[in-house]
């Protein structure tokens, strides 16, 4: 099981803000991008992501939903275990490509390519 960190009110509000920006930048989203999405002002987004102002919970989940995350990501730094980290938006893109191919033959030769040029990368330093 894990255990929960203590947190000052203040902590939680910049720790949460911090994994918001962090996640958005890790997607390549603009601010306006983010608030249009979340249906906030960027000064809002803004406030949230430094901390001045909390983030509510249905926010949360907006926010979750268009960063392509989960909450539990945005609250990590609470728990000691951490979750494993975020995937780039194009890593994500090639695993929804991959898991729509029906065919188990081609999703295995799917598979296998990714593994080989994984592998070839790895080898030669690249």
């Amino acid at each position: 099981m894990k255990r929960l960190r203590h947190r000052t009110a203040d902590e939680v509000k910049r720790l949460i803000g911090a994994r918001i920006r962090e996640r958005r930048t890790l997607v390549e989203m603009t601010l306006e991008n983010l608030s249009e999405m979340i249906g906030l002002s960027m000064g809002q987004v803004a406030r949230y992501e430094t901390g001045e102002t909390p983030v509510d919970t249905v926010t949360l989940v907006r926010i979750a939903l268009a960063l392509n995350c989960s909450v539990v990501s945005l609250m990590a730094d609470f728990m000691e275990e951490q979750p494993a980290p975020a995937l780039p938006p194009d890593v994500i893109e090639i695993a929804h490509a991959a898991n729509a191919i029906k065919n188990g033959g081609l999703r295995g030769a799917v598979k296998q390519l990714a593994v080989g040029l994984a592998k070839w990368e790895q080898a030669n330093g690249r």
